[in-house]
């Protein structure tokens, strides 16, 4: 049986069709299939939400934010009759060294590595700005850290007052104000994990390959990919079940 590819949905559904057809005897079309998930992306964020916090999301103390490139068209190519004209921009990902143009997925997770909210914003949108999306999302009294991107002594003092939420970040090697030593321990203690759940996505669920030619497309798809990470978390907690692997550990 070979592994299908799930940067198509043609793909996925082809072989769910040779394979799996016995279990799935009325399975849609193509068309089909992209239009009843668009319609039901609502309903699947809800569940998102209820997976998280079925796992402690809600009563997190400790947050990681990170954000991560989403390209939608070729950086050279004409984006004229492009759905996402109004909305993407260019941008450039300084970790990866990619000029590209699209969006910017910012993320609040927690400490281990829970999304418990998301944006898509252009990807010429500041980070600190971007941040403003999902603090709101996190617990009043909470700590969330991250990378150089959110550094702005200004804007933390704002997010702490407006949103109750302590934004650490490590400091530039030219600033005069330095970090406490617990602060500096605690972002070394989770600096890894500021990383690995963006990397997870963008590895696994396949975060920048998403195929989608639409707008709504691409936030369907985003849903989703969000989801299926979370409940990976929740089988293998609950059930011992490691989806990557399909076996019980």
């Amino acid at each position: 049986m070979s592994k299908p590819t799930r940067h198509s949905e043609r793909r996925f559904l082809n072989f769910i069709r040779g394979n799996f057809l016995s279990l799935f005897p009325k399975l849609v079309d193509q068309s089909q299939f992209n239009r009843r998930a668009r319609g039901l992306r609502l309903i699947e964020n809800e569940l998102r939400k209820n997976l998280a916090e079925s796992i402690g999301a809600h009563i997190a103390a400790l947050y990681v934010l990170d954000t991560a490139p989403v390209p939608v068209v070729g950086y050279k190519r004409s984006k004229r009759k492009s759905d996402f004209l109004c909305s993407a921009a260019y941008g450039y990902c300084v970790s990866k060294k990619l000029h590209y143009w699209g969006y910017k997925f910012v993320l609040l997770a927690t400490s281990s590595g829970i999304p418990v909210a998301f944006e898509l914003v252009p990807a010429n949108v500041d980070e600190r700005d971007a941040a403003e999306e999902v603090l709101p999302y996190a617990n009043v009294g909470s700590i969330a850290l991250g990378d150089k991107g959110f550094i702005d002594a200004q804007r933390q003092e704002e997010w702490k007052h407006r949103y109750g939420v302590s934004v650490l970040t490590f400091k530039r090697t030219n600033q005069k104000v330095k970090n406490s030593p617990f602060v500096q321990k605690l972002l070394k203690q989770h600096r890894s994990q500021v990383e690995t759940t963006v990397s997870s996505l963008k590895r696994v669920e396949e975060l920048e390959h998403h195929n989608a030619k639409t707008v709504i497309g691409l936030i369907t798809r985003v849903i989703t990919k969000v989801t299926a990470y979370i409940l990976r978390h929740v089988l293998l907690r609950f059930h011992g079940i490691d989806v990557l692997n399909f076996e019980f550990l």
